[in-house]
């Protein structure tokens, strides 16, 4: 997990800038409103290879925007004799939403997000970031296409 570090003024101002311009769904969104709902809700902050994020089954208490570096995402299942087995792994860049489909539709992180190298992160306050989808409902669809989740949803996990 993340060491909580203070953040100066400046850091912050540049993450939100970051932010601002890496999630395209806000730019559909007035700059205002974003800075009122997320502006103090942020936390740039930076982690070595192979150190986890998130926990798998954790409340989702953050979402997280990758700036730079990589992160690796598995999910294990337990299977009916009882041993864990590992159903998705997944490796993303630069520019992903970590833990976005676990806010929007579980509340629990469906992944273990783990460093695969040095990265750049953005931490979000989900509460934050739920105040802003509540103020601004058609970001959900932006965040999660409905046609997409649709198609997902008819593709069975093996």
């Amino acid at each position: 997990m993340a060491v909580s570090v203070a953040v100066t003024d400046q850091q912050r101002q540049r993450a939100f800038a970051d932010l601002l311009v890496g999630l395209k769904c806000l730019q559909s969104v007035p700059a205002s409103d974003v800075h009122y709902l997320l502006y103090h809700a942020i936390r740039p902050f930076s982690v070595g290879p192979r150190a986890t994020i998130y926990e798998q089954d954790r409340d989702v208490e953050h979402l997280y925007f990758l700036q730079k570096g990589a992160v690796y995402q598995s999910r294990a299942e337990t299977d009916s004799s009882g041993q864990p087995r590992l159903v998705l792994r997944r490796e993303v860049g630069a520019g992903t939403l970590l833990a976005r489909y676990d806010l929007l539709y579980d509340q629990q992180y469906s992944t273990k997000a783990r460093s695969v190298n040095v990265c750049d992160l953005i931490e979000i306050e989900a509460a934050a970031f739920n105040r802003l989808l509540h103020r601004f409902p058609t970001l959900r669809n932006e965040l999660a296409p409905l046609q997409l989740i649709g198609r997902l949803r008819t593709i069975p996990l093996l």
